[in-house]
């Protein structure tokens, strides 16, 4: 029987990314992280799981200064996607996902990393409030991996700032999407990955890319995360 060992704070990143938008980078973050929330415990090592956007704090800044020309918040047009569709004659927009690359675009042009570091910060909040609360007298409970999901990693520099300031490589996952539904936008296929990438084809309906995520995504991120553990705790075994 192996020894007891101290719960660890152990972070597997995964980025997401797409060369279009529309091709299905949200749908598979939540489908991982709904798995998790729904079955966390892996043997000794319990995952947990957050996604984490790069447009959530773009979205939050055009709202503050467009919200009276009807650009709404973030978790609105999470909830109704068709507002995306919705023009913006009074600033001059086609659709908000228009403005919001333009913004996007203006920001990281001044600093490439500045939404990155946003991400890093939300990240290790996160880990300070779960694992100070839980790692106190406990002994028994095995060992913990967090693993961040993000999404929208466009440009180079957030790429190689994330590849820094990580312990482990972000394990990456690239959606290919219907071409019959995506849309290029100016800042998408901007990097390359040079390592390993998961492709996953969302070609289907919304219930064949759940499957696929289940399937075959989901099983993939459980054994990297526990040959982390393996590695970090060899009393694992």
């Amino acid at each position: 029987m192996s020894k007891p060992f101290k719960r660890g704070a152990l972070v597997l990143p995964i980025l997401i990314y797409s060369d279009e938008s529309r091709a299905g980078k949200d749908s598979v973050r939540k489908h991982i992280t709904n798995s998790f929330a729904f079955h966390a415990e892996h043997g000794r090592a319990h995952i947990t799981c957050k996604g984490y956007k790069f447009s959530t704090c773009i979205k939050d800044i055009c709202n503050k200064l467009y919200g009276w020309a009807g650009v709404h918040r973030g978790t609105a047009y999470e909830r109704v996607p068709s507002l995306r569709d919705a023009k913006l004659p009074s600033i001059g927009y086609e659709s908000v996902v228009d403005l919001w690359v333009d913004v996007g675009r203006f920001l990281t042009d001044i600093e490439p990393t500045v939404v990155a570091r946003q991400v890093i910060a939300e990240i290790q909040q996160d880990l300070t409030k779960t694992y100070t609360r839980t790692m106190a007298n406990r002994m028994d409970v095995g060992v913990s991996v967090h693993i961040p999901v993000i999404t929208d990693v466009r440009r180079p520099e957030e790429l190689e700032y994330f590849r820094n300031a990580f312990k482990v490589a972000p394990l990456t996952i690239k959606v290919n999407g219907d071409p019959a539904r995506t849309v290029k936008k100016g800042m998408d296929g901007l990097i390359k990955f040079d390592g390993p990438v998961f492709d996953v084809y969302n070609m289907g309906t919304a219930n064949e890319l759940l499957d696929v995520v289940k399937s075959l995504v989901v099983p993939q991120i459980i054994m990297q995360a526990l040959a982390l553990v393996r590695k970090e705790y060899p009393e694992y075994e």
